[in-house]
């Protein structure tokens, strides 16, 4: 076969030929070749009648019969070598069998040709099988034979198409057949009787031969596909590179403002015949187009002199003439097509268009930028040489850029904008040098100082348009525009476009006053063009002066169009700005009547405004735009300069001027007086036209008064009005709806000053940390009329419900406002939802006191209570002595409770509370207090104070560098009573290097130092579940341990084995020594764990592993260990988890109820929490001494939930939940985030309960406070017959964060939320597909974050100003623009 040749359809066909042809040539004879002619012959007919045999599988039964005829052998031998040798023929034949198959499905190989290859295997083993010694090397060689084809199966699987391989497997079948064929005729043409030694060495010799033949053809097989595979591999990791690097070019920008396509198909459109042309014979552009290397050329002239038509009609003539071109242009009023960077990311956009693929270097440039997390390209720098290296790859390629001096340039004190377009256009001019082919750039714009400084350095090629030819364009557009009128040309239009002087626009404006102007015969127009005022400027100061011979009321509505178009911050569509100008300051509210009509908005203002389709791709709507960059200029200009009249003066503004009063149209916008109530909300933001111009009003009424730099006293005192107005309110709600990257969080990139968007906080607030700020920046600069504390707690509300109302899920009706706070300053939003209340709970103690936190909750004759505990000083010279406690009913108006006992002395690492005793839980039998550092305990009774220390230097004596500090994770109390002694139970853990406890710590040393502070300090975080006193188990509680009896397993080994423990239980009572219980856990395991005491024992449950339970004896310190079912048994992966395990016992002691809460990592961004409940027969024997080790009986099966939300793992911080026991069911908070909070209801076990357990959430969604996790947070749920409504109660502790400054650091008072929840329809069950993911991780995962955030309203931008405050410092301000 030629080597050149196609693969033949049919391999085994080809095999069969190239093996005769070769044999034939030795005119060798024989059985075997017989049988092979016979086939061919077979084969041949076959063709020639185009008979096919309807069975195409034959390789499977051709495959069957060698088997049977195999099998038929060994059983007539009955030998056992025979049995063992043919045992190894069945690998070869399932090989044969593996490749002829898939030459019959792929290649349609013929049935016969299939067939030789078995059939030459059948002969060879009837001849073979009468000598064993032969027989012996035979099969070794099938054997091996039967590896190689394996290998070629493999192959032909995945490259069964491949011309290497097919011809590669052909030569393979011709050396099996050749094998087949000289061991045939060695074997038939010796005697049995006269074999000798000299046989073996020649059948040895050709099994080597063939061996060694068909492992070359394998090998070479190998080596080929190989090669092809690495081949195969690039290609598909650069088509992975190329769909990966276009979109991060392209960045967030949207893709229809980077393709100029249409830019350049509207400026062809309005181009007129005739015009333009006289540029194609300029010596400058034909010394440019013939430079033999790359070249710059310049077209510099003055505003509206038809630059942009002009480079239009080089785009298309290049074209035209097969060059390669890209372009862009440039436009001062589109925020995408002013940015530098976005013209070069076009440009680079439309270079790769003319590659095949995307060049190694531009790889190599992304593939290191993702290295540095830059998902999208924003550095200018890095864009300058993507351009570069993509134009190395062409030999010529033409960039016109249209409109330079449109591009806005970086303010000094702007940084963060980057080089300018001249800066970029200087380096990629001088990267020129580097490159082989031919960049040929052309640029357009005015003439001014900054670009040609930099055109000149870049040695272009300059030209500027003759004055008689743009007068003969300008004469084809007139005349265009005139046809069909009387007007003369000789008369009228050569005039008219002479005295253009070049001027297109002015051109323009004049035939279009003129034709408006009602010109009846010629005389009229010869008077009319002798009066008509020359130049540009003088243009438009005609058209103003026409204006001021309208009403007053008709120029005032034309000064505001004016101001408004140019100072606004965004483009308006038409709504939007017929809106805005039936603003009337003094009217308070909307009325559809003072809206304006857009033919009046032609009428006045059709000379300065022009208006287009929408620069929005969600809206079909107009947008209003001035007609030419020449516009704004005009109105920015020194009137002075001008020497125009004072009548015409107040068209004439300055930045400061347009921004105030934009503010303040919104500001009156806002105030209408249906935003007051929900009523005169509107349905749909984006489609209802009666609030157009809402959307606008909100998002940017503050921004345009942060750039007015000097509020005068009654410009505040408004402001200060509307923060304290409904209205405000509704503007929050605006704002949360179409702009939710206003509750943001922005992080602070220490290394390189960048800021990350975060729509949830990662963990608790830290200095890097800002948040928007959403009032003027201006306001808090004089604390004297009280704006400053306005900022403050508004600030406040942002750290607390910022994460729910950039949720976009109308959470601002369920954000219940701290009524000391922000609600008391800023009012009460008429519109929240009345279901839900707060109140605060510091009212009850002095504000000099420190150390605030709530101590309890409970229900007390059906009416919610807490028990608020602070430390008092005495007097003003000595640290806190004495512990106040209060017990109040916030949500009634029964009268509070006060008491208090007094320490020795409180130190600021110390936990302090008090033993409970009798029946009412206002008493007390003594107290206590815990050193976090050395875990020395005090405990104060009558009998006086007494000192213990712990009896292992491990628990964290001073001087141990291994300790740390203690962390309180959850407590648990029992009441004293009679013989039963008071019992307060704690779970620690270490607090190695900077957390929220340690931190907390040292702010309370620095504020010990100061007697006279009057700042409320946190040096706890406690979790506790509280129960009603006439509920089924009356206590509440948790647990710890000392001396077992037996051991724990292997995640808590005893305490004799850990030597620096991780996690401890203490166990207090007011009557006998501390119990300590340290624990080892593994580092990568977060624990929470909540006892449970026994109602009728001295006993406390609690575990630290799902395989056992733990019961300690509280009188004498002992532990017993119970094994857990397998049912109940979980297993840890290698993964960092955080187990919460709760216990509570059933009324009568005889059932044990355990939650575990297993929170994994399902990846790096997001939690899986799995929710289960069970229940055990603990029986009256629990705690006995001859009990310990048995396995407990398990009541039915666990009921479970599973829930994912998007928080990494390792930022969450315990309390990872919030848990009550009810009397028939356990609720759970999970976790406790501010909007994938899932409370859930889970079923008590009762065992002559018929009715089946299951899993409930609440029906309604519920935000809580983003503080609510480092607030020691507590819940409780109280069902109340007599009432349509059950509630549940949410309880915090005062707010300190160490890490704020100043007045920032008490951000409230402890408060609790009330939510009622209707009997109903409350609660409903859950169900997987609707709960077990947060919303965040249903969202498509191809729409980024930033993308959610920014939502459509700011869509034409895709680029957003954000002024920021620092999160914990609210005067460290700062603005952002953000992509």
């Amino acid at each position: 076969m030629a080597i050149g040749s196609p693969p033949p359809s049919d391999l085994f066909a080809a095999a069969v030929d190239e093996f005769l042809t070769e044999v034939a040539r030795q005119d060798a004879k024989g059985r075997f070749l017989e049988m092979v002619k016979e086939h061919q012959g077979r084969m041949k007919d076959e063709g020639r009648t185009g008979d096919a045999p309807k069975e195409r599988r034959e390789s499977q039964k051709c495959a069957n019969e060698l088997r049977n005829y195999v099998q038929e052998v060994a059983t007539k031998k009955e030998k056992s070598v025979f049995m063992r040798l043919t045992a190894k023929v069945g690998p070869f034949i399932e090989s044969l069998a593996a490749i002829a198959n898939l030459c019959e499905s792929l290649l349609q190989a013929s049935p016969i040709a299939v067939s030789v290859i078995f059939a030459g295997a059948r002969v060879l083993l009837s001849v073979a099988i009468k000598m064993q010694e032969c027989f012996e090397s035979v099969m070794h060689a099938l054997s091996e034979v039967s590896i190689y084809l394996k290998c070629y199966e493999t192959i032909f699987t995945v490259h069964g198409h491949s011309r290497v391989t097919q011809m590669k497997l052909i030569t393979s079948v011709k050396n099996v057949l050749e094998f087949y064929w000289k061991c045939t005729k060695l074997l038939s043409e010796k005697p049995i009787v006269a074999l000798t030694k000299g046989l073996f060495r020649p059948i040895d010799h050709e099994i080597s031969n063939c061996l060694s033949a068909i492992k070359r053809d394998r090998e070479s097989v190998q080596l080929l596909l190989a090669s092809n595979e690495a081949e195969l591999n690039y290609e598909e990791r650069n088509d992975r590179l190329n769909d990966l690097v276009v979109p991060w070019i392209r960045a967030d920008e949207d893709p229809s403002k980077l393709d100029p396509r249409r830019d350049l198909a509207d400026k062809l459109a309005i181009h007129h015949d005739g015009s333009c042309s006289w540029v194609f014979d300029d010596k400058g552009y034909q010394q440019w187009l013939k430079a033999t290397s790359s070249s710059v050329l310049w077209y510099h002239a003055g505003p509206g002199s038809g630059k942009s038509i002009l480079a239009s009609q080089i785009i298309n003539r290049l074209g035209q003439d097969g060059c390669k071109v890209v372009w862009y242009f440039c436009s001062f009023d589109d925020p995408t097509r002013r940015q530098a960077i976005n013209v070069f990311r076009s440009i680079a956009l439309q270079l790769v268009r003319f590659t095949e693929r995307v060049p190694d270097k531009v790889r190599a440039i992304y593939e290191e930028e993702q290295k540095f997390f830059a998902s999208r390209l924003t550095d200018p720098r890095v864009l300058v040489q993507v351009v570069h290296e993509l134009l190395k790859t062409l030999p010529r390629v033409h960039i016109v850029i249209d409109g330079l001096d449109e591009c806005i340039q970086p303010k000094p004190d702007s940084p963060q904008m980057g080089p300018s377009v001249y800066d970029m256009i200087e380096r990629l001019v001088s990267l020129g040098s580097e490159r082989h082919g031919l960049a040929k750039w052309f640029f357009t714009s005015r003439k001014e100082g900054r670009i040609d400084t930099s055109i000149r350095k870049v040695d272009a090629i300059e030209i500027a348009p003759r004055l008689e030819n743009l007068t003969r364009d300008i004469a084809a557009y007139v005349q265009d525009r005139l046809h069909g009128t009387d007007w003369c040309e000789a008369c009228h239009i050569k005039p008219m476009s002479k005295e253009a002087e070049g001027n297109f626009l002015y051109a323009k404006l004049r035939v279009d006053a003129m034709l408006q102007q009602g010109l009846v015969c010629k005389q009229d127009v010869y008077d009319e063009l002798k009066i008509w005022p020359k130049g540009l400027t003088g243009c438009y100061i005609r058209s103003l002066e026409a204006l001021s011979n309208r009403t007053t009321r008709e120029q005032e509505f034309a000064r505001r169009t004016i101001l408004i178009l140019i100072s606004t911050m965004q483009p308006l569509s038409l709504p939007e700005l017929l809106d805005a100008l039936a603003v009337k300051y003094g009217c308070d509210d909307y009325s559809a009547e003072r809206l304006p009509s857009p033919s009046l908005l032609q009428e006045l203002c059709g000379s300065f405004i022009s208006f287009d389709g929408s620069a929005n791709r969600t809206s079909k709507t107009t947008i209003a735009r001035l007609s030419h960059k020449s516009v704004q200029d005009l109105f920015f200009s020194d009137p002075d300069d001008l020497g125009v009249g004072d009548h015409l003066r107040k068209y004439f503004i300055t930045d400061q001027v347009g921004h105030l009063e934009m503010g303040r149209t919104c500001l009156a916008y806002l105030r209408y007086k249906r935003y007051q109530t929900p009523k005169g909300f509107p349905d749909d933001l984006e489609v209802d036209r009666e609030h157009a111009f809402l959307r606008y009003a909100a998002v940017f009424w503050f921004q345009h008064f942060n750039q007015y730099e000097t509020p005068t006293p009654e410009l505040r005192a408004e402001v200060r009005s509307f923060l304290q107005s409904p209205e405000f309110w509704a503007c929050v709600r605006v704002q949360s709806q179409v702009s939710r990257y206003l509750f943001a969080r922005y992080v602070e990139s220490p290394m390189c000053g960048s800021f990350t968007i975060q729509s949830q906080a990662a963990e608790d607030w830290k200095g890097l940390d800002n948040v928007p700020s959403l009032l003027p920046m201006w306001l808090d600069d004089d604390n004297q009329d009280g704006g400053r504390l306005l900022v403050r707690e508004f600030h406040r509300f942002m750290l607390e419900w910022h994460e729910a109302l950039a949720s976009g899920r109308e959470a601002l009706f369920q954000c219940p406002m701290q009524p000391s706070g922000v609600e008391r300053f800023l009012g009460r939003p008429k519109f929240l939802d009345k279901s839900i209340k707060r109140v605060d709970l510091g009212p009850y103690t002095p504000v000099q006191e420190r150390g605030v936190m709530v101590d309890r909750i409970f229900i007390e004759k059906g009416v919610f209570k807490a028990r608020i505990l602070h430390a008092k000083r005495l007097s003003p010279d000595e640290p806190p002595r004495e512990i106040q406690w209060t017990v109040a009913a916030p949500f009634s108006k029964q009268p509070v409770t006060v008491g208090s006992y007094t320490v020795p002395e409180i130190l600021p690492s110390q936990i302090f509370g008090h033993f409970e005793c009798g029946t009412n839980l206002s008493s007390s039998c003594g107290a206590f207090d815990f050193n976090l550092r050395n875990s020395q305990i005090n405990i104060i009774t009558a009998e006086g104070k007494k000192t213990y220390v712990p009896p292992d230097k491990a628990l964290g004596l001073p001087g141990d560098e291994h300790s740390g500090h203690w962390r309180l994770l959850t407590q648990r109390r029992r009441l004293g009573s009679g013989e039963s002694p008071s019992v307060v139970v704690f779970h620690l853990d270490r607090s190695h290097g900077p957390t929220k406890q340690s931190d907390a710590i040292k702010e309370v040393d620095a504020l010990s130092q100061d007697p006279s502070s009057d700042s409320e300090d946190e040096y706890e975080e406690e979790e506790e579940e509280q129960e009603d006193p006439e509920s089924s188990s009356g206590s509440e509680g948790h647990a710890s341990q000392a001396d077992h009896e037996s051991t724990s397993g292997a995640s808590s080994p005893d305490k004799d084995d850990c030597e620096y423990p991780t996690d401890m239980l203490l166990i207090l009572t007011d009557s006998q020594e501390p119990i300590w219980i340290p624990k080892c856990i593994d580092a990568s395991i977060k624990n929470q764990v909540t006892g449970a005491f026994h109602p009728s024992k001295n006993l406390f449950a609690w575990s630290f592993d799902f395989r056992e339970l733990c019961v300690t004896n509280i009188s004498t310190g002992k532990t017993k260990t119970y094994k857990l079912p397998e049912a109940s048994e979980t297993t840890l992966g290698p993964s960092p988890v955080a187990v919460v395990r709760e216990f509570q016992f059933s009324s009568d002691g005889l059932v044990l109820h355990y939650l575990t809460v297993l929170l994994e990592m399902y990846n790096d961004q997001v939690t899986t929490a799995k929710t289960s409940l069970s229940a055990f027969d603990v029986g009256p024997e629990i705690g006995n001494s001859e009990d310990g080790g048995a396995q407990l009986k398990q009541w039915g099966d666990p009921i479970t939930a599973t829930y994912q939300f998007k928080r990494p793992l390792l930022s969450l911080c315990p309390p990872f939940t919030a848990t009550y026991w009810g009397k028939n069911a356990a609720y759970a908070c999970i976790p406790l985030l501010t909007c994938t909070v899932k409370v859930l209801k889970l079923d008590l076990f009762t065992p002559d309960s018929t009715i089946p357990r299951g899993v409930q959430t609440l029906s309604r969604p519920v935000f809580i406070p983003s503080s609510t996790s480092h607030r020691s947070p507590k819940i409780l749920y109280q069902s109340s017959p007599s009432k349509p409504d059950d509630s549940l109660y949410l309880v915090l502790d005062s707010d300190l964060n160490p890490e704020r400054n100043g007045e920032d650091r008490r951000a409230g008072w402890p408060t609790a939320i009330r939510w009622a929840v209707p009997k109903a329809d409350g609660w409903r069950p859950w169900d997987f597909d609707q709960d077990s993911k947060c919303d965040d991780l249903k969202r498509d995962p191809s729409i980024t974050i930033t993308q959610v955030l920014k939502g459509s309203f700011v869509e034409s931008e895709k680029r957003f100003q954000v002024p920021i405050r620092g999160a914990l410092d609210y005067t460290k301000r700062g603005f952002l623009s953000c992509y």
